[in-house]
């Protein structure tokens, strides 16, 4: 008795459980394999391998790599990558690029300009006496006009894609920032740029001989913004976030926790990421061969078809031999195309509908078991009840 209403009961459990599975795939099915196809066909960043070269350099100096955060973007498709993104750490003075990017936008938009008077200096020199030479009483002044802290840096939101939800209590209070969130705004600066007048050149003054630029300052351009600092506890937070103007720009952000203050892991990296870069570019040459091909069947169908109109012309003469050499004529460019749609419906319909033919078969056994158990049990039910009677009865 136990073991079948425990079986009843388990099997009810799983008819729900399947119940409620989404039958949505006969839909979504096709669009799911779309996509997929679509990031395979064109992605360029190839995470395993910039995993395995960032934690082979990590594992060879022996350091964290809990401690160690990165954000990493090939800016000209915008493919992006991340290591312990999304991890909080203080951003010492980075957190400096938002704040003169909220006045920079403030002077786009007509509301300031650059020798606006902010607090006795003019927005022009405060944001080169920041920027450039880490200015906190200019730093100060800024945040102070703005409102309080956790005002300013709600207000840093607006420079990321990041929902509302994403952000730690630590970002309002302590001015902590992720990898994912400050590549977000470096992209932004760098694909807005207009938006944010003077910001760029500046940042191209900033550090200069330090971090990114002491790697990689020789070859290219390189725009950057650094934050260092160890709290009270002794904690010691190293960041640096830039625009590297490589012949196919990258940006990249290396935060990093109790693993010193010199620029050194910040330096070997950047080059790490910069060969990383270079080596893509044959990728996206590829990657723009393979889009161009994509394109060019729609504007090559039409070229087929002029011989096809001069074709009636020879035959004019001629009364009743034009219209039987017409018709296949038409239909001859036209056959690939109809043979071929259909063949990418079969295969995606395929695709698309495997998962609910096997969801919906595990739904019918599962209520077929359902509905015997729950019949042995009133059959049990009403043989329990006759036999109870006829006790009575003697």
């Amino acid at each position: 008795m136990k073991t079948r209403r425990f079986l009843l009961q388990l099997l009810a459990l799983m008819l729900c459980a399947v119940m409620l599975l989404p039958l949505t795939a006969w839909a979504d099915g096709e669009e799911e394999d779309v996509i997929e196809e679509d990031q395979t066909g064109f992605a360029l960043i190839d995470a395993s391998a910039l995993q395995k070269m960032v934690e082979d350099y990590l594992e060879s100096k022996a350091y964290r790599k809990d401690h160690v955060s990165i954000g990493y973007c090939y800016l000209d498709t915008g493919d992006t990558w991340y290591y312990n993104g999304d991890t909080w750490r203080y951003s010492a003075a980075m957190y400096r690029l938002p704040l003169t990017m909220i006045y920079a936008e403030k002077e786009y938009n007509g509301e300031l300009t650059p020798d606006s008077d902010l607090k006795g200096v003019k927005l022009q020199q405060a944001e080169e006496n920041i920027l450039v030479y880490g200015s906190n009483d200019n730093t100060h002044k800024l945040m102070d006009l703005l409102g309080n802290e956790k005002d300013v840096r709600k207000l840093y939101q607006a420079y990321s894609d990041l929902p509302e939800e994403y952000y730690d209590p630590d970002f309002y209070d302590y001015s902590y920032f992720t990898a994912n969130f400050t590549t977000d705004v470096t992209k932004t600066l760098y694909r807005e740029s207009e938006r944010f007048p003077g910001i760029i050149e500046l940042l191209k003054r900033s550090d200069d001989g330090k971090y990114f630029d002491r790697a990689l300052g020789g070859e290219y351009e390189v725009a950057q913004k650094t934050g260092v600092f160890t709290d009270r506890r002794g904690v010691q937070y190293n960041n640096d976030t830039g625009i590297i103007y490589t012949e196919h720009p990258f940006v990249l952000t290396i935060m990093l926790q109790d693993l010193g203050t010199d620029d050194t892991i910040c330096r070997e990296l950047a080059v790490l990421f910069k060969d990383y870069t270079l080596s893509l570019d044959e990728a996206y040459a590829a990657l723009q061969e393979k889009i161009q091909q994509a394109q060019t069947p729609e504007t090559e169908e039409p070229e087929t078809e002029t011989p096809e109109t001069e074709a009636p012309e020879t035959e004019a003469p001629a009364t009743t031999e034009p219209t039987a050499t017409e018709a296949p004529a038409e239909t001859e460019p036209e056959e690939p195309q109809a043979t071929q749609e259909p063949a990418k419906e079969q295969n995606t319909a395929k695709k698309g509908t495997a998962a609910p033919y096997l969801r919906l078969g595990v739904i019918l056994i599962a209520a077929a078991l359902f509905v015997i158990l729950l019949l042995g049990q009133i059959v049990q039910l009403i043989l329990r009840g006759k036999a109870r009677r006829e006790d009575d009865q003697d």
